[in-house]
């Protein structure tokens, strides 16, 4: 079909794309999930049937020798599943360092400027002092209690009065 039409809309193409690697995507799946699951029967019953019918007793040397290379077989295993996505996605990861870099530069320039244009907005406004605004509301959380209450009438007394909050 896409040898057949020349000229075809962007929408379309991207549909054809679309269906053409989910197909390819299911035949993948398909072909992962019979050969895991041979995989699996071969390593779990097929290997070590014949081992266990034979009735053979491994010595101290030949379980070592045994156990290290199951160890290392899953060492090396260990690595590839962790190691290759890393590797084979690093021009990705790459790109999104870059991306969060330049995003993290562009967002302390903003801060910069936030902060300058703060400054200056409280050099222009005489009601606030040292740079501290004041506060017209104040949330102060209350469940009833004695306590709550007194806190109530703390930060009311606090910010009603005219004179400088104590920190």
């Amino acid at each position: 079909m896409k040898q057949k039409i020349v000229v075809v809309d962007d929408r379309i193409r991207s549909i054809i794309e679309r269906d053409t690697n989910e197909i390819q995507l299911k035949r993948n799946a398909r072909f992962t999930y019979r050969h895991a699951i041979a995989l699996s029967l071969v390593l779990v019953v097929v290997w070590p049937l014949p081992l266990y019918f034979s009735g053979y007793v491994f010595s101290l040397y030949i379980y070592s020798l045994w156990v290290g290379l199951a160890f290392a077989w899953a060492s090396i295993a260990a690595c590839v599943i962790v190691l290759l996505p890393l590797i084979e996605s690093r021009v990705g990861i790459t790109q999104a360092k870059k991306k969060i870099a330049g995003a993290y530069i562009s967002l302390r320039q903003v801060r910069r400027k936030c902060k300058l244009q703060q400054y200056e907005s409280n050099l222009r406004n005489p009601n606030d002092e040292n740079g501290i605004p004041q506060s017209k509301k104040v949330l102060v959380a209350g469940d009833g209690s004695l306590p709550s209450l007194r806190a109530l009438s703390y930060a009311n007394t606090l910010f009603t009065s005219n004179s400088k909050p104590k920190i």
